[in-house]
């Protein structure tokens, strides 16, 4: 639990708890809200999401919720899922999907990859291929990304 106290009395708060009592399972849930320096209504958010591991395989869900008070922004519904594959100790790959659904737009937003990553002793290397369509909404907006990435631990 989190509490800032802002100067014109406000104050911003966030709530969250994580429950591992299953063997491979994590539980999680949150929630939070971020006023504006009048006091007035500004960012609800709320998350729950739940993360299971068996063997190798490791498979996530997540669900969010995100309102802008009065403020006219559109509010968003998230769905995030992925699984990972661990090979062995030094190899993992994955695929991951996030959906955001805006309020007043035509297109969901989808982000979504694949990821992986190998280390020997102190050097790690990763990458990731990406895509996001309907980018905020908007659709026909799309864009990738392709990354790798190289580190040394001393």
């Amino acid at each position: 639990a989190e509490y800032a106290y802002g100067a014109a009395g406000n104050g911003d708060n966030t709530y969250g708890a994580t429950y591992t009592g299953i063997d491979g399972m994590t539980i999680a849930v949150g929630a939070g809200e971020i006023n504006k320096s009048d006091g007035s209504s500004g960012i609800e958010s709320r998350t729950a999401g739940v993360k299971y591991a068996t063997g190798g395989f490791t498979f996530g869900l997540q669900l969010t919720e995100v309102e802008h008070g009065a403020t006219g922004t559109q509010d968003e519904d998230g769905t995030h899922y992925g699984i990972t594959y661990n090979v062995n100790d030094d190899v993992s790959v994955g695929y991951s999907v996030q959906e955001t659904d805006f309020s007043g737009t035509s297109a969901t937003e989808e982000n979504s990859g694949f990821q992986a990553s190998y280390s020997m002793g102190s050097i790690s290397f990763s990458g990731r291929v990406t895509k996001q369509e309907n980018s905020a909404g908007t659709a026909g907006s799309s864009d990738e990304d392709k990354h790798i990435t190289m580190s040394i631990a001393f």
